[in-house]
């Protein structure tokens, strides 16, 4: 619940409200602070959210919408992180490339199958 400053000069309100605006953030530092659960966001992120590849699904206007609001969740997301803390955003994202080479060469081989196929 957000805090609603009636007196502007009443310190003790101020500082109420924001301890309350901060209180997000001291959850998003403690996630952000742990290696294993950046993986997890970015999993969330990239991988649940799909906010690297289009939403559109053409001749399904409803499963588009759908997936536009999972991508939006992942911006949002995506956007909190970078606001509150640019450099966990980019030591996330090098976990995650370090990450990806074990998943690459069955990506390749399912691509060079397919190229194969023509």
């Amino acid at each position: 619940m957000t805090h609603v400053i009636t007196d502007a000069r009443d310190e003790a309100q101020i500082a109420k409200a924001t301890k309350e605006e901060r209180a997000p953030d001291a959850g998003l530092a403690h996630i952000l602070s742990d290696r294993k659960a950046r993986a997890f966001m970015w999993h969330v992120i990239d991988e649940i959210c799909h906010v690297n590849v289009t939403s559109v699904q053409i001749g399904d206007p409803h499963l588009t919408a759908f997936n536009e609001g999972a991508r939006q969740v992942g911006v949002a997301l995506m956007n909190r992180i970078k606001d509150h803390d640019i450099e966990q955003w980019v030591t996330m994202l090098r976990e995650a490339e370090q990450a990806q080479p074990a998943a690459t060469p069955t990506r390749r081989k399912v691509a060079h199958t397919l190229d194969d196929e023509d």
